[in-house]
Parts: C-alpha cells; structure tokens; sequence
C-alpha cells in the first residue's frame, strides 16, 4: 500500500504521452479503437487534457460519425473532439480539448453519474458512430493525464 505522502506527490504529477495516428488507422477507427495508454494493474488513468494536431491531406467523409472519442476500455467516454470542423476539412488543424475533467457526465464527486474505476483499464481512441472514410492525414495527439492507485491510503 503506498503511503499518504508518496500518494500525495503522486497525484500531483501529471503524465503525458504522445502517439501518431495514421491515415489506415483513423479510417478504421470504429471498427478498431486504439490503445492510447496502457492501463497498469492496481492503477486508474483520468485524461486532462488533449492536443489534437489533424495533418493536412483530403477531407475526411465523417458518415454520420459526430466526434473522435477518448474512452476507457468498457466504452465509457472521457474526452472528445468534434469531427465536424475539424476532420472533414483539407488543412492542418489543431485544437486542444479538456478530457473528462470538464463534464460531469465524466466524472463528478457531485454528480449521480460518478465514475466507477477500472482497475488496469487502458484509454483508447474510436469515433462515436461509424467509420470515417475517403480521408488522408494523420492524427497526432498528446494527452496530459493523471494516475491513480485503486487503493488510497488514509495515513
């Protein structure tokens, strides 16, 4: 079990981590959510916040597919980028989002929808409806998070 001073440093670090997402794999992004950051046993991973860097390269045709979502591995979402503006157009784009910290129906200490914890649970990234299609450009994205023990000491 850790100690309360070992867990009080811990949370106030932030992590990040920063992955490259090809043109093959946005496109199949539905189909195949990406593991963006690998879940430790005994741990618990809150997103903060993300940069979203869209390269230059054709459109995107979204197919109804509202947002890139950041979600934990039982489908629960913690983060979102809206497509629309931003996936469908030609140029690069950036845009930075606060994940999960900043709706309650993430994660609330005030909220009837409190996040339950996943021991382990990775964070990965998937769109909402469907698969976007006939696009190029990739997709890079840093994502500020914090860790969490499952166990929080009391001393």
């Amino acid at each position: 079990m850790l100690s309360g001073k070992l867990y009080n440093q811990m949370i106030r670090q932030s992590l990040y981590t920063k992955v490259y997402i090809t043109s093959a794999q946005i496109l199949a992004l539905f189909s195949t959510p990406i593991n963006i950051i690998l879940g430790q046993s005994g741990m618990f991973y809150i997103p903060e916040i993300v940069h979203w860097v869209k390269e230059a390269g054709t459109a995107y045709t979204l197919n109804g597919s509202t947002n890139l979502k950041l979600q934990w591995a039982n489908g629960t979402a913690c983060g979102q980028a809206a497509n629309a503006g931003f996936m469908d157009q030609t140029g690069q784009l950036t845009a930075f989002t606060q994940a999960a910290s900043s709706a309650a129906s993430y994660y609330s200490v005030f909220s009837a929808s409190l996040l339950t914890a996943i021991n382990g649970a990775n964070i990965q990234l998937t769109t909402e409806t469907a698969n976007l299609t006939l696009g190029t450009g990739g997709l890079i994205l840093t994502i500020l998070y914090r860790q969490y023990p499952m166990v929080i000491p009391f001393n």
